[in-house]
Formats: structure tokens, sequence, C-alpha cells
């Protein structure tokens, strides 16, 4: 694991992957935005991480309805097309 990835998995680590989904619903754009990039960096990871072409921390995000969350948010002009590049990229491998 090199470097960026351990940076990477500090918030996986620290019990951040569920209040990040659940800040999805909120209504600020800022804190939106930076829950879909936290997220989208956390999948990268786990897509360095496969093992047995899983990637695990994209189950976890689809348990706490993260996924379901961005598909809600698709239609929003601020965040709406960073979720449906996360969607398109990670959600629909897994």
């Amino acid at each position: 694991m090199n470097f960026l990835n351990k940076i990477e998995r500090y918030p996986v680590d620290h019990g951040c992957i569920g209040p990040f989904c659940e800040h999805l619903l909120c209504e600020d754009s800022r804190t939106v935005s930076l829950c879909l990039v936290g997220l989208k960096n956390i999948l990268k990871v786990g897509e360095a991480e496969m093992s047995d072409g899983v990637n695990h921390y994209a189950q976890v995000i689809k348990e706490f309805n993260g996924f379901h969350n961005m598909e809600n948010l698709q239609t929003r002009q601020d965040v709406g097309e960073m979720a449906t590049k996360i969607l398109v990229t990670y959600r629909e491998r897994h």
C-alpha cells in the first residue's frame, strides 16, 4: 500500500463512510461536494485493493445507501454531474 492509499484509508478506518453517505442528503452544496470527493477517493482506493474482483468499499457505501443518495443528487445543478460520474464509474461495476 502506498502513502496516498494510507491517507485515503484514514477516513475508512475511522468510520467516515456512513457519515459521508448521510451528509449527501444535506442541502449545503459545499458539504455534499466534499462528501462526494471523499467517497470518490475511498472508491479509488477500493479499486486498488480489490480482491476477487470486489471493491469492498463500494459494498459498504451501498449498505449505507450512498449510491441511492447519489442517484437523488443527479438532478441538482450544483453537484449532479459529480454524483453521476461517481455512479457511472463505480456503482455499475459492483
